[in-house]
């Protein structure tokens, strides 16, 4: 997966002229399950006929990743809980023995904080922008509509283009270019509409991702790297490691995430058997950011987590795992996997297109949360 170039978005999808919001969020989520700054929304009961009022912040909170169909592949819903993908090979381009250049410091992974604090830093970060911002932004359809890809409730829904694109993916080029073009550049029109810029402005390049395996070039990578560009000095604000769902499983991201020391020079060798396809997926991200950045994210597509390395790079955290709502391409939304129906993501108080975003924003300088000792700890 590698010498790929970013695509440009060319969407025809429509937003729904009325949305019914108010009865959506009170029929199929409850009114107890909004947050106080998402209760604003849909209240507005006229709307001029030539604009939408694009409800931002339930967007955030409710969208959802398609499940695209691959042909060599078994479906995505039957690899949610698939648990151990196959072995990797030992990929020599990421060992670092003793005597050879780039040895690792890490020591440990750690707990990041709370999905408390992190769901509190997310409510704190979205009400921090103006109310009509996030749940009235009046503007005229393809301000929107080409932009917003992931579908939610019935504000975005797939059109035939989407229908297609999602219906027949073939190569390891389709599967990247549907997280860069369904998800990434969607949290990245979420910031620039947060932010009141236009889609081609400075601002706008700054927060879009871009494809970077020439980080760290590796034949027959499993992976690929998204970064948010630098500002010409070198630096990384934030990398995102995306692995699909059949070469990275469920415990395989619960071994990613789970707190561990490296002992024995593991991390340099990576020579643990079985193959630890989990502390490759961290090296990769040591590499990729030392000594140009702090903040990382892996995702397999329907699996995140969000994380940091310490200033001095010997520790990093990691939260908890983030299981993102999934649609088909009939617009079912799967909620099977959270209790009582609930979205899972949501049990953790926030979506994960919510933690991307805000990820992105602390990565960036955007937003300067409140300081708790494990924020300082990791440098967020």
């Amino acid at each position: 997966m590698s010498k790929r170039q970013p695509t440009a978005s060319t969407s025809k999808r429509t937003l729904s002229a009325t949305p019914s919001l108010s009865s959506v969020a009170s029929s199929q989520f409850g009114s107890s399950q909004w947050d106080s700054d998402t209760e604003y929304v849909g209240q507005e009961p006229y709307r001029p006929p030539q604009f939408n009022r694009f409800p931002l912040r339930v967007y955030l909170k409710y969208s959802a990743l398609p499940l695209f169909k691959h042909v060599s592949h078994p479906s995505i819903s039957s690899l949610i809980r698939l648990a151990y993908a196959p072995e990797w090979p030992k990929f020599r381009q990421l060992s670092r023995p003793v005597g050879k250049p780039g040895r690792r410091v890490l020591t440990q992974v750690n707990r990041l904080t709370s999905d408390e604090v992190l769901a509190g830093q997310v409510k704190r970060c979205f009400s921090s922008i103006e109310p009509i911002v996030m749940g009235r932004t009046q503007a005229l359809e393809d301000e929107f509509a080409p932009y917003m890809h992931l579908p939610c409730m019935d504000i975005v829904n797939f059109d035939e283009e989407d229908q297609r694109l999602l219906s027949n993916v073939r190569h390891e080029d389709d599967v990247y270019r549907v997280m860069q073009r369904y998800v990434l550049d969607t949290a990245s029109n979420c910031l620039r509409i947060m932010y009141g810029c236009e889609y081609n402005s400075a601002f706008t390049n700054k927060v879009r991702f871009s494809i970077a395996n020439r980080l760290l070039p590796a034949h027959h990578g499993c992976w690929d790297i998204f970064i948010l560009p630098d500002d010409g000095k070198n630096k990384v604000p934030l990398v995102l490691i995306f692995v699909p769902p059949w070469e990275f499983g469920y415990e395989n991201f619960n071994e990613l995430v789970a707190p561990r020391e490296f002992k024995n020079d593991i991390i340099n060798t990576l020579d643990s058997q079985p193959y630890s396809s989990a502390n490759a997926l961290l090296a990769i991200a040591y590499d990729v950011l030392k000594g140009r950045g702090y903040k990382f994210i892996f995702t397999n597509y329907t699996r995140w987590a969000f994380g940091a390395f310490t200033s001095d790079y010997q520790r990093a955290g990691i939260t908890n795992v983030y299981e993102a709502d999934l649609v088909d391409l009939d617009g079912f939304t799967d909620f099977s996997f959270g209790p009582n129906g609930r979205s899972p993501a949501l049990d953790r108080g926030a979506s994960v297109l919510e933690m991307l975003v805000l990820w992105m924003q602390l990565a960036l300088g955007l937003y300067a949360p409140a300081r708790r000792p494990e924020a300082e700890y990791y440098d967020l």
